[in-house]
């Protein structure tokens, strides 16, 4: 199996689990949507900063690349967009057998976007088996709202 794949099946366990534990947090009778961002981005500021220091071994450096860098700030303001208005969805109601589901097929925008931008144009078996794909994502998104 290639390693990128075991990254990805864990990154899967640990997104699965948030998105069950910010159901729970900001659900009907859960905590305000405004303090769940907090406290999720108090979580994952431990988490990165963490692996940060590690990481660098403590060597502070500014980035060098600046595209790079606004990519990765724009990622994590697009993230935090997002992700408050699922803790809104969650808090009028949303299930999260049905939101997360929905809110998952973002990853429809990063195939379009990876193959006509970034050029990661897949081989024909592998383009039939992406194009499968997303069609069954989109059916079943269709199903469970």
């Amino acid at each position: 199996m290639e390693t990128w794949l075991i990254y990805g099946l864990a990154a899967a366990l640990f997104l699965g689990i948030s998105g069950f534990l910010i159901k729970l947090a900001a659900g009907k009778d859960g905590l305000e949507p405004h303090v769940v961002g907090m406290l999720v981005a108090l979580g994952a500021l431990a988490v990165l900063g963490s692996y940060y220091l590690i990481e660098s071994k403590g060597n502070f450096s500014m980035p060098t690349n600046s595209m790079a860098a606004l990519a990765a700030i724009g990622s994590g303001l697009s993230f935090g967009i997002g992700a408050a208005i699922v803790y809104n969805g969650f808090k009028l109601g949303a299930n999260a057998s049905q939101m997360i589901p929905i809110y998952n097929m973002n990853t429809l925008l990063v195939v379009i976007l990876a193959i006509f931008l970034l050029r990661e144009l897949p081989n024909p078996e592998q383009a039939v088996k992406i194009v499968v794909g997303a069609v069954l994502m989109m059916v079943g998104a269709i199903l469970v709202s």
